[in-house]
């Protein structure tokens, strides 16, 4: 069996959207002083790798803790794109062209691999990310997926999105974003698992993804 960790690391000084504020992870007791080590952590719902609900957008829509756990565990599969340049718009012919050797079943993960990751933690992560048209990601929400992720930190356009995020929560899929290290991947299906804290009342929070090769 092989585990691969999909996770970012969590940091201060991480990239962040530009409404979010930063991590901030501050120690609060330590060995010498207190007999313990503790820290404290200020999280963003949107930060490092996350899992996300519809109640991001919408109200009324179950929060994270509201999710039932066999929710975070499901088939996925990979659709590597190849390393997309700044701010490109990914569409439907790309889909079916990195599909032609990929099943995608109803209520699998679908991962989009498009080499961002590259870019993890430089000033321009955010907004010069790849992100998906429209009729890419109705063609996604056709495919009934259960979880949407990928290696850029928007599926949305950065610069101006035309609410292709709203399609996709509507179709009661989650969001897994932004991913780590699916190049790595040598199969096209994975067993994926994404393990979100269980906070209350929120509409996401970070999470540790693991994919682990069938």
């Amino acid at each position: 069996m092989t585990l691969y960790d999909l996770t970012g690391t969590l940091e201060p000084g991480m990239w962040r959207y530009d409404h979010i504020p930063s991590v901030e992870i501050a120690r609060v007791s330590t060995i010498e002083d207190h007999g313990s080590e503790a820290h404290s952590f200020r999280l963003a719902t949107i930060c490092g790798t996350y899992l996300e609900t519809a109640a991001h957008l919408f109200h009324g829509q179950p929060t994270i803790d509201q999710v039932p756990v066999e929710r975070f565990i499901c088939d996925a599969a990979i659709l590597h794109l190849g390393e997309l340049p700044p701010a490109q718009a990914i569409a439907v012919d790309d889909l079916e062209r990195a599909v032609a050797s990929v099943e995608i079943h109803p209520g699998d993960a679908l991962l989009v691999d498009t080499g961002w990751e590259r870019m993890w933690n430089t000033p321009t992560f955010v907004e010069d990310s790849p992100f998906l048209t429209m009729e890419a990601m109705r063609w996604i929400v056709d495919h009934k997926v259960s979880i949407l992720g990928g290696n850029m930190p928007c599926f949305d356009n950065p610069r101006g999105g035309a609410g292709v995020n709203k399609v996709l929560f509507k179709s009661g899929a989650l969001i897994l974003a932004p991913l780590v290290n699916l190049r790595t991947l040598a199969q096209s299906r994975v067993r994926l698992m994404a393990f979100p804290l269980k906070i209350k009342g929120v509409c996401g929070t970070p999470c540790r993804a693991i994919a682990q090769e069938m």
